[in-house]
């Protein structure tokens, strides 16, 4: 096998790893906007010296009886890829892997929400490794610079929980 340059990071390919839709019966057929307050998840993986998975997720609503979402949603979609820069692989699948995936996890929760019959779900596009990064400052205490809060469209600001939301307008049938 060739040796891979330093500078290189092939995306292979992806496959959705987990996708759930549980309907809130109570909440269905209400015609109402939604607030959505996604949960994105993010997760680096080593398989070898070169190779590296990621896996992102969102997460929508709740499984609980009390919940007054119309339903409960959960996608995860993971992507492999080889990195030529062992030393830096981490920073190079936080920044790019995120940013090569997150269209793929956009497209494939609007065609989930349209194939159950509801207004399709389309996610804003935004810098999805940069939201992520804020996050993670934030949940470890640190401090985010002016510069950083504005890197990427907040489409409605913050929920209670730290959770990015983002307003649809929704006909829930």
């Amino acid at each position: 096998m060739k040796p891979i340059p330093s500078n290189f990071m092939q995306f292979l390919d992806y496959s959705v790893v987990r996708a759930e839709y549980v309907s809130n019966d109570d909440q269905v057929g209400s015609d109402r906007t939604l607030e959505l307050k996604p949960a994105f998840t993010r997760r680096i993986t080593k398989h070898s010296d070169n190779e590296y998975s990621m896996l992102i997720g969102i997460m929508l609503g709740s499984k609980g009886e009390e919940e007054s979402f119309p339903f409960y949603l959960r996608l995860e979609i993971e992507g492999r890829f080889l990195v030529g820069d062992t030393e830096h692989a981490e920073i190079l699948m936080n920044r790019n892997a995120s940013a090569i995936l997150f269209p793929y996890l956009r497209s494939t929760l609007t065609m989930m929400t349209a194939c159950v019959n509801i207004t399709p779900i389309i996610l804003p596009t935004f810098n999805f490794a940069a939201m992520l990064d804020r996050e993670e400052k934030l949940q470890k205490g640190e401090s985010i610079p002016a510069e950083e809060e504005t890197d990427y469209p907040h489409g409605g600001g913050e929920g209670e929980d730290g959770a990015e939301i983002v307003t649809v307008s929704s006909d829930v049938q």
